[in-house]
């Protein structure tokens, strides 16, 4: 049998006989269920390659279960006949959030041939963090190269190395002859640390290890920095299972997640942002499974939305300060809340004690934890430190990026590779960048303004995702925080079919064109697109429509009928 004939037979075996049981009335039969399970699971063991699907594979997996997320749930909103019962929706919704779990972790291969860990990440995460007093932003490749020329008698496997102060790639023999004033930054006793860690990586990696020296570095926060590397020292020098260990943070993070919806909103909240959650192109578990510490400011957002619908809202501004430390673009979300609360303020003359609770909490939260990071150094020169190295990261091209930047200077048609394309590529895109601030960004700002009248704090918290989309440009695995919409929509299935659509058509363009660049530019116009038809109806009526704001009263903290506006 050829490899991945696991799809064909679903759709030429499974399906006709499904679609047989269901018109002779027997679907509902238990023997039959049982039957059809049966040969399910038997084709998916013959089927499957022993050791996973790779990248391609998974994306016509993903390209399936989004699309028939969006038919589902076109059917649900038809209430025609077996859709019309809550209970086989919710069947439903199992199965594919079952079915799109199995396909995020490549049917428990992981990264292939049963490698669960992202070893490249956690170089980056783990190294960076543990060794930050000494290496700060700028040094972690020059001290990787000296560190593997002394253990390993000068046999470098890389042949040029990213230098992080100029984001420049440099021969390696050039960064060795530089490196001797980081190794002075060390201890004899953290060097020597260091070099045993280091030298698991590239033991562990191999071949692939050359392509962690050409990447852009260590770039988290310094609260970031405080929290791994706290927990990274822990972890003896050069231990494999310390190191497996940490790895094991983000599933339990995760897990955590999706039971904070579930204790929030319900079951179906639950599926739904589940498999959205394993479908999101470009947020897979082959771009952050494995890997360390890389979910929690996702699991910030999506908490502080729990904690605002069971009216926890100290714990709601806490996490979103959280995330907002850890990961910079989540203070966009505050935004909503911000002026729901003004709403109020300006009707009642009075700000609600519930509105009160959550802003302090954050302004308090992110106060402890910036006066927390003096305990890494100088607090101060640690976040001067990493807004430049942030500059010089984000004058770097990168094609996993999602934003609106990028698509003016792409069709501008600079050719990058010329002589001199690059510098006048990045000249436009940074003037492009500057207009979008200037024009776009107060735009957003103002619908978010309107919006957050329109609905409660959880909805409000949601219209960060545009301004996020206008402001800036970030790594596209971030925008898991899509499933904040996927909660608020919950109950609508028109809106959560157009978010599984997005994600349809990204894998169905890459069916045809899979330039990797072009599949981000396509996502940031499809997100736009999606932004304007989730919310300019609501802002249309809001403005011209209907003489007074409508505000819906604040989140329940059980279940039941909650009046949400425009989402009711």
């Amino acid at each position: 049998m050829t490899q991945y004939t696991f799809l064909p037979y679903l759709v030429l075996v499974v399906a006709p006989l499904a679609w047989i049981a269901l018109r002779l009335g027997r679907f509902m039969s238990p023997p039959l269920r049982w039957l059809m399970g049966l040969v399910l699971a038997w084709l998916a063991v013959w089927g499957l390659p022993a050791g996973g699907l790779d990248y391609d594979a998974l994306k016509r997996v993903n390209l399936l279960l989004s699309g028939v997320a969006v038919v589902g749930l076109v059917l649900r909103r038809s209430r025609a006949g077996w859709w019309s019962e809550q209970r086989n929706y919710r069947r439903f919704l199992g199965g594919l959030a079952a079915a799109s779990v199995l396909a995020y972790v490549n049917f428990f291969s992981f990264h292939g041939e049963h490698r669960y860990m992202h070893l490249h990440d956690v170089a980056h995460y783990y190294l960076g963090s543990k060794y930050f007093p000494e290496l700060g932003y700028g040094n972690l490749y020059t001290a990787m190269v000296r560190a593997e020329a002394e253990e390993y008698a000068g046999v470098l496997w890389a042949r040029e190395v990213r230098e992080l102060t100029t984001n420049t790639l440099m021969p390696v023999a050039l960064v060795l002859r530089g490196s001797e004033p980081v190794k002075r930054r060390f201890g004899a006793d953290r060097w020597a640390a260091f070099v045993r860690d280091v030298r698991y990586f590239r033991d562990a990696m191999g071949s692939r290890y050359p392509d962690v020296l050409k990447d852009h570095g260590y770039n988290p926060t310094p609260v970031w920095t405080l929290m791994g590397g706290s927990i990274a020292n822990l972890v003896p020098a050069g231990s494999a299972s310390g190191i497996f260990l940490l790895t094991l943070l983000d599933p339990v993070i995760e897990v955590a997640v999706f039971a904070a919806i579930g204790w929030a909103f319900g079951l179906e909240a639950l599926l739904l942002s589940l498999t959205y959650h394993c479908l999101v192109f470009g947020a897979t578990f082959s771009w952050l499974g494995g890997s360390y510490l890389r979910h929690v400011s996702f699991a910030g957002l999506v908490g502080a939305a729990c904690c605002l619908r069971r009216r926890r809202h100290g714990g709601a501004g806490a996490l979103l300060a959280l995330a907002a430390m850890l990961r910079v673009f989540p203070a966009f979300f505050v935004a909503g809340p911000l002026f729901h609360g003004a709403g109020h303020l300006l009707r009642d003359r009075r700000l609600p004690a519930s509105s009160w609770r959550f802003l302090a909490s954050f302004a308090l939260t992110a106060a402890a934890l910036l006066l927390a990071t003096c305990w890494i150094g100088d607090g101060v020169a640690q976040w001067q430190e990493f807004r430049r190295n942030l500059g010089a990261h984000m004058g770097s091209v990168s094609a996993n990026i999602l934003g609106l930047t990028n698509w003016p200077a792409y069709l501008s048609g600079v050719d990058v590779t010329a002589p001199g394309g690059l510098e006048e590529f990045l000249a436009l895109r940074s003037a492009v960048f500057a207009v979008q601030l200037a024009v776009l960004f107060p735009l957003a700002v103002a619908a978010v303004a309107v919006l957050s009248q329109r609905g409660d704090e959880v909805y409000a918290l949601a219209l960060g995702a545009p301004l996020v989309l206008a402001a800036v440009n970030v790594s596209t695995y971030y925008y898991a925080f899509l499933v904040l919409l996927v909660i608020v929509f919950r109950d609508r299935e028109r809106q959560l079919a157009l978010l599984f659509g997005v994600e349809f058509l990204v894998y169905a363009f890459q069916l045809f064109d899979d330039h990797e660049v072009l599949m981000h530019l396509y996502k940031s116009a499809l997100l736009a697109g999606l932004f304007a038809v989730l919310f300019a109806p609501e802002l249309w009526r809001a403005l011209f429509t209907e003489r007074w704001p409508r505000v819906a009263a604040p989140s329940s903290a059980a279940g039941g009928s909650v009046p949400r506006g425009p989402i009711a």
